[in-house]
């Protein structure tokens, strides 16, 4: 069994905001931009960093390429799993070090995205030479985050406040 990420206390809390096909901000912006952004190709192979409850991919599977999203979340993985086990493969891991994620290799990708998950990763100079060890050469890199200009002061946060 995978050891408990921080983000398995608030899984169920995400899950209800995102759920199985995002959320609004997922479906109406996020994902047609990372979609546009990727321009994926048939049989290509597209890596998911932080890839949570696999939202993205039935949208990559659609495109009849080749999905894999990576997660440290075991809770968000079996979420994944349950709702997108059709649509690709959904491995536990850390985006640090991906080279340590059984079943993946070098050059392996012809993409990599992170989908509204980098700004939780730390330190990003790991996490982005990770990406690249994942990314043939000439691969594409895709990176879509929330702007910190689009907070609320005092009332949003990259972490979970119950409070708010």
């Amino acid at each position: 069994m995978a050891k408990q990420s921080g983000w398995d206390p608030v899984a169920a809390w995400y899950d209800g905001w995102v759920g199985e096909h995002g959320s609004d901000h997922h479906r109406y912006l996020a994902i047609p931009t990372t979609l546009e952004l990727l321009d994926v190709q048939a049989r290509e192979h597209i890596l998911d960093v932080g890839a949570g409850q696999g939202v993205l991919a039935p949208h990559i599977a659609g495109r009849r390429a080749h999905y894999t999203g990576v997660d440290i979340s075991p809770t968000l993985l079996g979420l994944a799993r349950k709702r997108h086990g059709g649509s690709g493969r959904f491995l536990h891991g850390d985006a640090r070090r991906l080279s340590s994620v059984p079943d993946l290799r070098a050059g392996q990708f012809d993409a990599v995205v992170f989908l509204l998950s980098i700004q939780d990763m730390h330190p990003l100079e790991d996490v982005l030479h990770s990406a690249a060890w994942a990314l043939q050469p000439g691969g594409r890199l895709v990176i879509l985050m929330l702007h910190p200009c689009f907070r609320i002061p005092r009332q949003s946060g990259w972490g979970y406040d119950p409070e708010r």
